[in-house]
């Protein structure tokens, strides 16, 4: 009852602040979880409830998609990427993954608090499509999120905000299609994690449409400086849980 109470709480945060910002589902459900029920089984979870909440998005910023930079192309080397890092999620110690997720969620804070304001170059953009878009999808595969690499990354293109987050929400809705069979090969993908994820779809649904209005009526600073706390507490509990 505690472990589908934690999820249910993480579920709701997550999407709540994804229906602001158009990410941070896994970036804010997953490290609440981990701290409870562990990484691994945190990471399978947030998969079906990750690509019913991209798909919702998706339908509500398709019409920008001649706006998107790239996206092609990363989305493709992001599937071996996928693929890459939930092998590394079968053979990483957990303590490991929890210090590496720590690690992402530190730099998520500070690349959002210090990155500067420009705007890359087509030719770098050109460049670093195609790495960035392979790191990230092992990112996912391993640590069941890839916002803290993508997310600073495409704000970088100034694209128009629909198509930023139309671009943040196909890759997220692919990784997490190609996720799923290889977590069931891996052996990772249990009945009652599928039961589990299944479940935690309706409030996700819920609290992102709540997000999106609020999302409206509040500034986005003030949300990140929320956000960013409880990813900041989040980080220090699971290297807490690492050295102790």
């Amino acid at each position: 009852m505690t472990e589908l109470l934690v999820i249910l709480v993480a579920v709701v945060i997550g999407g709540f602040v994804k229906g602001v910002t158009g990410s941070g589902l896994p970036v804010v459900a997953i490290p609440i979880m981990a701290t409870f029920i562990g990484v691994e089984q945190a990471v399978v979870i947030m998969v079906i409830p990750s690509i019913t909440s991209n798909l919702q998005l998706i339908g509500a910023n398709r019409q920008a998609f001649e706006q998107t930079r790239h996206l092609r192309s990363m989305v493709v080397v992001g599937i071996f990427g996928v693929a890459l890092g939930t092998f590394v999620l079968t053979t990483v110690d957990e303590d490991i993954m929890g210090l590496v997720l720590a690690a992402v969620i530190i730099g998520y804070i500070a690349v959002n608090q210090l990155r500067p304001a420009f705007e890359l170059s087509e030719r770098l953009a050109a460049r670093t499509a195609i790495p960035i878009g392979f790191l990230s999808g092992t990112l996912q595969g391993s640590s069941g999120m890839s916002s803290p690499l993508l997310s600073p990354y495409l704000h970088s293109y100034r694209m128009p905000r629909q198509a930023y987050v139309l671009s943040l929400t196909v890759l997220f809705l692919v990784y997490g299609i190609i996720q799923l069979p290889a977590l069931a090969v891996a052996g990772l993908l249990t009945v009652e994690r599928l039961v589990l994820g299944v479940i935690a779809v309706i409030p996700i649904y819920l609290s992102l449409k709540a997000g999106i209005r609020l999302g409206s009526r509040i500034t986005n600073l003030a949300f990140d400086r929320w956000v960013f706390a409880v990813l900041g507490l989040t980080a220090a509990k699971l290297n807490a849980d690492a050295f102790l």
